[in-house]
């Protein structure tokens, strides 16, 4: 087999790199002390490994598509909105920030490959790997310390619990997209195809952990290279299955870890009376609104389509989801009927998602119970002033004429005075 100089790959610390040449055949290139000098150096930098990493696991969904549907990281962190609750059809994003094992992903080392592994740059270059390539690096058979799983967590029946299949999925049903430089990797799952799972694709609410951990207490002893054959993937059987670059011993593991869950697509409308209706204004600007899970960007529609009613109607209008997941739109309902009776329909993708039975009402209560879209008993300020109190009161009798019962220098008795002396300025006129 080969002499291997180390006992375990370069561990993380500051490495001198000297370039030098050979002036004279009878000198080594390096001093063979102990310091191990140049004798003609020419160049030297030093060269710093660090300490690998786990910063943190976290879920994202996308819009339906194919799991292959970009290969760009970029792209995909334009397309997904952050959420622990993924909505079946929906794409699946996991992301993990770690560090110390994409040079293992493009090694691609297997137990059916050479030791030496099946080494791809072209993983590094464009940035993508099949999702066996890190099926292959956590197989407990490749030795390599390193767990991930997307794993249910309660079994059904006699089954084990469902996973997220990385060792026989096609790169449509799970792929994985590599960043090494940004020290993170993303695994992408079309949530609509039954083979991208162990036992096919979840048909209710089902809750699953997304988990890396870089292993350090697997063995009695710390990585060391298996000294016969001194292969770089072959540990002894003492240190086997632990992280190559970290100390023995449980408390230097690393692990990261994400819960969340996987649902049939739906929407909660707002505006339920009592028997979980939807009711919408018989108005010209009648909102209905919601919350869903569905990704945002996905394409969504909400369509109100009369069941019983004094007129028949179907309206429908597209829908944005928002990054929280509400949504809002307006119908002109100004020709529906109150009680007009209809279904609510949640449609994504062209197909049904969701619906909820609805009314048509003559408007919605608010929050202390008073309807919003009645005109206040009191009249409204038209912005004229009113005419000033000059003291009168005036009172319409039954026959439709005016009295006066009060006001100051128009008594009864001086009206009367009045109308008598009138009678007889005409009586003067006539003779």
């Amino acid at each position: 087999g080969n002499d291997t100089q180390l006992p375990r790959p370069l561990q993380p610390t500051d490495y001198q790199i000297v370039a030098a040449t050979d002036v004279d055949v009878d000198d080594n290139v390096f001093d063979a002390d102990a310091d191990g000098a140049a004798n003609n150096q020419l160049d030297s930098k030093t060269l710093t490994l660090e300490q690998p990493t786990i910063n943190g696991v976290q879920t994202w969904k996308a819009p339906e598509e194919a799991a292959d549907d970009t290969d760009e990281v970029s792209e995909l962190l334009d397309e997904v909105t952050q959420g622990d609750e993924i909505a079946l059809d929906d794409r699946l994003v996991v992301q993990a920030e770690a560090t110390g094992v994409y040079g293992s992903m493009i090694a691609n080392m297997t137990n059916s490959t050479s030791p030496s592994g099946d080494a791809d740059w072209d993983r590094y270059a464009d940035g993508v790997v099949s999702s066996q390539v890190l099926y292959n690096l956590t197989d407990d058979d490749n030795e390599e310390g390193v767990d991930f799983s997307i794993e249910a967590e309660t079994a059904t029946g006699n089954q084990q619990a469902n996973e997220i299949d990385l060792e026989d999925s096609s790169d449509g049903e799970v792929y994985v997209l590599i960043d090494p430089e940004g020290g993170q990797f993303f695994v992408v799952a079309d949530t609509s195809a039954d083979d991208a799972f162990t036992n096919n694709a979840p048909d209710e609410a089902t809750d699953f952990t997304a988990s890396l951990d870089y292993l350090a207490d697997e063995s009695d002893d710390r990585y060391e290279f298996e000294t016969d054959g001194g292969d770089p993937f072959d540990a002894t059987d003492s240190s086997v299955n632990n992280f190559p670059y970290l100390l023995q011993g449980e408390e230097n593991a690393l692990s990261g870890s994400a819960e969340f869950s996987m649902a049939p697509r739906q929407i909660s409308f707002d505006n339920l009376n009592e028997d979980s209706e939807v009711q919408v204004p018989a108005t010209e600007d009648a909102e209905v609104s919601g919350t869903t899970n569905v990704a945002p960007g996905s394409d969504a529609e909400i369509r109100l389509q009369s069941t019983s009613a004094e007129e028949s109607f179907q309206y429908g209008n597209d829908v944005n989801i928002s990054e929280d997941g509400s949504i809002s739109t307006t119908f002109d309902l100004s020709n529906t009927a109150v009680d007009d009776e209809f279904n609510a329909n949640f449609r994504v993708g062209g197909s049904q998602a969701d619906s909820a039975n609805g009314v048509i009402v003559e408007a919605i209560a608010d929050d202390d119970g008073e309807e919003t879209n009645e005109t206040d008993d009191e009249e409204m300020d038209d912005g004229e002033e009113e005419p000033a109190d000059d003291g009168e009161t005036n009172e319409t009798t039954d026959d439709g004429e005016s009295t006066d019962d009060g006001t100051p220098g128009f008594g009864a008795v001086v009206a009367l005075i009045a109308l008598i002396g009138a009678a007889l300025l005409a009586v003067r006129r006539q003779n």
